[in-house]
C-alpha cells in the first residue's frame, strides 16, 4: 500500500514537472529553482551573451534563467504553463517593465516566431518532455539567425533512475550517448557540438550540450 502511494506520488509531481499547474505548480516550481542553480549557471555561462543578443528561453519555467540573463539586449521566454508564465513574471517584472523581457505562453515544439529571431537558445530540462528532438532542433533552425547557439542541460540518466517523481512514465532519460545521437539526428555536425559533464551536489552528473545553429536556406 505505501509503495503504490509513493508511486503514484511520484507520478503526480512528475506530472507538474512536465506541465506545473496551481498551488502544486508553484511549490514545484520553487523546490527546481533551488535544485537548478547550477544547471542554469552552467547553461547561461555556456551561451556566451554579448549586449546585441536576442535570447529564447524555451521552457522558462519560473524565470530563474532569465534573471541571469541581463547581458543580453532582448530575452523573450516562453513556456506551455500560465502558471510558470506568472511566475517568471514576478521574478522579472522590471525587465517586463523597462521593455527588455517578453513573456509568451507557447509549445517548444511549434514555436511561434519568425525567421531570424533569435541569436541564443536555452533549453534547460526540456528534453525529458521532447518525444521528438531532430524537430525541436528543425523549429529552432527555422527562427535562428545565422552562427546561433543553442545550449541545452539534463540530468544525466544514471542520476535520475531512483527518483521516483521522474521515472519514464513521466521523462525521457538521457544518457551522454544518447544525448550526443540526438544531436546527431539532428544535423548538428560534430565541429558544431559539444556534450560536457558537470557534477552536482550529492553526487548527481548533469550534462550541457551546445550547438552552433544555422538557418536552413
Amino acid at each position: 500500500m505505501i509503495e503504490r502511494w509513493k508511486a503514484q506520488a511520484g507520478l503526480a509531481v512528475g506530472r507538474q514537472l512536465r506541465h506545473p499547474s496551481g498551488a502544486s505548480g508553484r511549490l514545484v516550481g520553487t523546490v527546481m529553482r533551488f535544485a537548478n542553480r547550477k544547471p542554469i549557471q552552467a547553461v547561461v555561462g555556456s551561451l556566451d551573451l554579448q549586449p546585441t543578443d536576442r535570447v529564447l528561453d524555451i521552457g522558462c519555467g519560473d524565470g530563474s534563467a532569465i534573471a541571469m540573463m541581463s547581458r543580453a539586449n532582448h530575452v523573450v521566454g516562453l513556456d506551455q504553463s500560465d502558471t510558470m508564465i506568472a511566475a517568471a513574471w514576478r521574478r522579472n517584472r522590471a525587465a517586463v517593465r523597462c521593455g527588455r523581457l517578453s513573456l509568451r505562453k507557447g509549445d517548444m515544439m511549434a514555436l511561434p516566431f519568425g525567421p531570424k529571431a533569435f541569436d541564443k537558445f536555452a533549453a534547460i530540462n526540456i528534453l525529458y518532455f521532447c518525444d521528438d528532438v531532430p524537430t525541436l532542433i528543425a523549429g529552432i533552425r527555422r527562427i535562428a539567425r545565422p552562427d546561433a547557439r543553442l545550449a541545452v542541460y539534463v540530468t544525466a540518466a544514471e542520476s535520475m533512475h531512483d527518483w521516483g517523481f521522474a521515472t519514464t512514465a513521466t521523462h525521457r532519460h538521457f544518457t551522454r550517448e544518447l544525448l550526443v545521437q540526438e544531436l546527431e539526428r539532428s544535423s548538428v555536425p560534430e565541429s558544431d557540438r559539444s556534450v560536457e559533464e558537470i557534477a552536482l551536489p550529492g553526487g548527481l552528473t548533469g550534462l550541457v550540450a551546445t550547438a552552433r545553429i544555422n538557418p536552413r536556406d
